[in-house]
């Protein structure tokens, strides 16, 4: 008969729970829970004060808000664990420094907001090549774009007229009529679609080569 302290239940009947090194040392679940804490405690950014072109800069916020998430769940696997009464509450005690977590958080946490401020600051500011826009501006410009040529794209691919329905047996047929040029329209959905590409040519070229500081 062996006992289960596993997500919190009691059973008898479980005849491997987890897997004990030799010599009563820590489960290795428990080990790699805190591998993963002093990794995330570990590591540390080196940048200051840096330039990053925008692509880069929210490659590196992705990267804060992994290790934010990576610092927090290791917190959550270590700072509670779970000892049967016949095991050794110090030899299975994981590695977890409160203070030393919080820091490293509210750390990463000023790191994001700086990241995202500067970002914001780049948007704001900077003008799109050939479309007076900034670029936060062209940021809501195109899905409105994207919007506009679905909706004509569609009203393009009807029929001049098209049969709705009708009323039973009767022989009334009712027919739907485009009221607008469907060439037209077609030809302006081409249009929008071509500047759609083009803005986002300008802007992949902008957010790769254009720098600005992060004081990190």
């Amino acid at each position: 008969m062996t006992f289960s302290r596993i997500s919190g239940t009691l059973n008898l009947n479980e005849k491997k729970i987890i897997h004990m090194d030799p010599g009563r040392t820590k489960p290795r679940y428990l080990k790699g829970m805190e591998r993963q804490y002093r990794q995330a405690i570990a590591f540390m950014y080196q940048e200051e004060n840096m330039k990053y072109t925008s692509a880069q800069a929210n490659k590196l916020l992705k990267k804060l808000m992994n290790e934010q998430a990576q610092l927090e769940r290791a917190e959550t696997l270590t700072s509670t664990f779970v000892v049967a009464n016949t095991e050794d509450v110090e030899s299975l005690r994981p590695a977890y420094d409160f203070r030393k977590t919080q820091e490293k958080v509210m750390e990463t946490l000023a790191k994001i907001r700086k990241v995202k401020h500067a970002i914001n600051v780049f948007n704001s500011e900077t003008v799109l090549p050939g479309y007076a826009m900034t670029i936060d501006q062209v940021l809501v410009y195109m899905p409105q774009l994207r919007a506009r040529q679905a909706k004509l794209a569609s009203m393009s691919s009807r029929l001049p007229k098209q049969r709705c329905g009708h009323y039973g047996s009767s022989t009334i047929i009712d027919y739907d009529y485009a009221n607008f040029d469907i060439e037209e329209v077609r030809v302006e959905a081409e249009k929008l679609a071509e500047e759609i590409r083009n803005i986002q040519t300008a802007l992949d070229l902008l957010n790769n080569t254009v720098e600005f500081e992060i004081e990190l």
